[in-house]
């Protein structure tokens, strides 16, 4: 998570959509810069509404605007089962080495009690305390140039995000039975994704 108050943008970093190169890239002109554990970097929104909005403003400081990415949802469970299929988490309980996709939805399911499975709701991360969509600018990953000329514009400067941080391909193919179970229980990020502008 990233402030700066001289551009007036606070970023969220939302896991899977390239948080690691926007960060690298930003980092230097913000004021605020929070990272290191998954829980401090990848801090949502109501977070952020609590800890650090409340703290600007009590320095009057109102003008500060969030945004942040969000990734077609189940592209975006796709990217964290690519994640975890990394040689170093076998082992871990959270790797998904020797399993489907269609098995990491499973542990989804029901509920996340499957370790490997809890990656948490990106409809969950951009809302504030009172359920609504708590974020000022939300992106579409897919259209991530319209995200960066949106930083551009704020910063002042043209920037480029370099690739870093990529999962290894491999195949995540789902029965059109579980896609539906799988949609239904997506609503709500499926709702959102579908709300940003393209």
């Amino acid at each position: 998570m990233l402030i700066s108050v001289r551009h007036r943008t606070a970023y969220l970093a939302m896991p899977k959509t390239g948080s690691t190169s926007v960060e690298t890239v930003l980092r230097g002109q913000c004021e605020f810069r929070v990272g290191g554990q998954p829980k401090f970097k990848h801090m949502n929104f109501a977070r952020y509404e609590k800890f650090f909005e409340q703290m600007l403003e009590s320095y009057n400081i109102s003008d500060v605007e969030s945004v942040c990415l969000f990734r077609e949802p189940i592209d975006w469970l796709m990217s964290w089962y690519r994640y975890r299929s990394r040689d170093e988490l076998a082992g871990t309980g959270r790797g998904t080495q020797g399993m489907s996709f269609e098995e990491f939805i499973d542990g989804i399911l029901v509920g996340g009690q499957v370790k490997m499975a809890n990656v948490g709701s990106q409809a969950a991360f951009v809302r504030a305390a009172d359920g609504s969509v708590g974020v000022d600018h939300v992106f579409r990953y897919e259209n991530f140039e319209a995200f960066r000329a949106f930083l551009c514009a704020r910063f002042g400067t043209e920037l480029a995000f370099p690739r870093l941080n990529s999962s290894p391909r491999a195949p995540a193919e789902l029965s059109a039975a579980l896609r539906a179970r799988l949609e239904d229980a997506l609503s709500a990020d499926l709702a959102i994704y579908h709300d940003i502008a393209r």
